[in-house]
């Protein structure tokens, strides 16, 4: 990014275009060209929410399919808990770009319903986390994950627990590292991360995350 100038998603920029009526009614008051930027701008955010659909459906139909059919919870299928996380799901997939935070979303909903295996975090939880990270965000927890699973060497703590940034920058990317400090707080609000003094670490939540996001710590 160019000192001075901000690097805007353009895909975000169209879903709250749509969402927005008196934005959309203010465009449509420019003589000639409004009524077509509207047209523009709202198709935009429909094609962009369908794919995303789309790729949710696709990975919560590989997922569910994994699930050997005495281990698939019907009770919970059928109660108002599932009915909440499927809306949650949907709602946080239309926001993302990464397919493997989508592919994630799905994952964790397989798990809610398989009898075989548990969840330290509710679902729902996770999957709104998941949902409201940034991509910078969801990079670095990644290669936080990457950093515990090779070079334990760099933690510090009772259990090799927590880190200091100036351990383990050397081991982020670039744009990453920059603005570690700034990230990993971010991550300490969204209970991904802990503080303490000058260290962080993984929580529990930020632990139980990391299961869904395998191909981010490679």
């Amino acid at each position: 990014m160019e000192q001075g100038k901000f690097v805007v998603d353009k895909k975000t920029v169209f879903e709250s275009y749509s969402q927005d009526p008196t934005l959309r009614s203010l465009f449509t008051l420019i003589p000639y060209l409004g009524p077509i930027i509207d047209a523009q701008m709202t198709s935009r955010a429909s094609y962009y929410q369908g794919k995303r659909f789309d790729a949710m459906l696709q990975a919560i139909h590989s997922e569910i399919n994994a699930i050997e059919r005495d281990h698939l919870n019907k009770a919970y299928i059928e109660s108002e808990e599932f009915y909440d996380l499927v809306v949650n799901a949907f709602t946080q997939a239309s926001r993302l770009a990464s397919k493997d935070r989508i592919d994630a979303i799905a994952s964790i909903i397989k798990e809610s319903l398989d009898n075989g295996t548990t969840q330290q975090v509710l679902a729902i939880d996770l999957v709104s986390v998941l949902g409201e990270m940034s991509e910078s965000e969801a990079s670095l927890l990644g290669q936080l994950g990457h950093i515990y699973q090779r070079y334990p060497e760099r933690l510090q703590g009772d259990y090799n627990h927590a880190f200091r940034i100036e351990a383990i920058e050397d081991l982020l990317t670039t744009e990453i590292a920059r603005n570690s400090n700034f990230l990993c707080s971010r991550l300490v609000s969204r209970g991904v991360l802990f503080s303490s003094f000058d260290t962080f670490g993984l929580t529990s939540a930020g632990e139980e995350l990391l299961k869904y996001l395998p191909s981010q710590c490679l």
